[in-house]
């Protein structure tokens, strides 16, 4: 552990100038708009994300107005136009004010002037990564050997069953390596992961992209089989994937997708993220199982969820006042140590 990774003001402040330049966020998947006016927010460090499907492209603003700055879009995600509930003034797809209501009577403005503060959409196939103006570094670069993987997968994918925000009281930075523990998941997970996984990790780190996978349990191949004549391309394996900083994809033999974000709010609070997708398979041809297959995976993401907020919010309580002491990282957290010495490279 760093001196005061998780209490010092200063690195905090120098990990968020180095990320706005230098990090993506994976913030979904193309099926999530499909029609106009489909939208998705995130919360990354003080500002809000609008990420929203207009007729010509998805394109992604901070959610603010530039009248009096009140939030555009207030959920999490929905359908709506691009107006500010406030005063209805609305926007293009290039951020630019496109309508004041009374604008002659109560203004005297240059619109070409005023624009919406934008951020840059990059694709890896159908999927959606987000990253600041000031970040000039290319996507399949960032990604390496990972891209062409990831881009596999994203053609996989035909739908979104479930969008969450969770708020944890915690430093990111532990918020991030309770994801990457392997070593705690058949003990906290006592109702879910612990009957799935048999944990045996193998890793695969490569600069920005830090993989792990690990056998599913006979136990679990055993009571899936009576659903897997609805998939395509199982295999018995788990698969977590880390992109640093904040962002992951897991998947479990390829029967669902969960896309999580542990985006830093401030130093001390954590907004968290989770997108759940499934693949394309015989499922939609059976509403019915469809539906208690989706209810599944949302029981069971929400379950662990919970489970990693207490025990995350329980670390931070101790010691983001006395983080100077170390802790002791073993061959099954092994991209925790990773995670570090990148971080230590900052």
């Amino acid at each position: 552990m760093r001196k005061n990774a998780y209490s010092s003001e200063k690195n905090f402040l120098r990990e968020k100038s180095f990320f706005i330049s230098n990090a993506y966020i994976l913030v979904g998947h193309k099926c999530e708009f499909e029609k106009k006016g489909d939208y998705k927010t995130i919360n990354f460090f003080e500002k809000s994300i609008a990420i929203y499907k207009f007729k010509e492209k998805i394109s992604a603003f901070t959610n603010r107005c530039v009248h009096r700055g009140c939030k555009i879009f207030s959920n999490a995600k929905g359908n709506s136009s691009f107006v500010c509930p406030y005063h209805a003034w609305s926007y293009d797809h290039l951020g630019r004010v496109k309508n004041i209501p009374f604008e002659k009577k109560a203004f005297k403005l240059d619109k070409t002037r005023i624009k919406l503060e934008e951020w840059t959409l990059d694709f890896c196939g159908d999927f959606i990564f987000l990253k600041s103006k000031k970040n000039k570094i290319n996507l399949k670069k960032f990604l390496g050997e990972e891209f062409n993987q990831l881009l596999k997968i994203s053609k996989n994918i035909y739908k979104s069953i479930d969008y969450q925000i969770y708020k944890w009281e915690a430093n990111w930075q532990i918020c991030v390596e309770n994801s990457i523990d392997e070593y705690h998941a058949t003990f906290l997970h006592k109702t879910t992961f612990k009957n799935v996984l048999k944990l045996e990790p193998k890793y695969e780190i490569q600069n920005n992209v830090m993989k792990m996978k690990m056998p599913v349990s006979k136990n679990y191949i055993e009571k899936f089989k009576k659903i897997k004549n609805y998939f395509n391309n199982l295999d018995n394996t788990y698969m977590h994937t880390l992109f640093f900083p904040y962002s992951s994809i897991s998947t479990t033999m390829g029967n669902s997708y969960y896309i999580q974000n542990y985006l830093p709010k401030d130093i001390h609070n954590t907004n968290v993220t989770s997108t759940i997708y499934l693949p394309k398979s015989k499922l939609k041809k059976n509403p019915v199982i469809e539906k208690f297959f989706s209810n599944t995976c949302i029981k069971f993401n929400n379950e662990i969820f919970y489970e990693d907020k207490d025990i995350c919010e329980s670390i931070y309580s101790n010691v983001r006042n006395n983080n100077s002491e170390k802790d002791i990282i073993g061959n099954l957290e092994f991209r925790i140590k990773s995670f570090r010495q990148k971080l230590n490279k900052i």
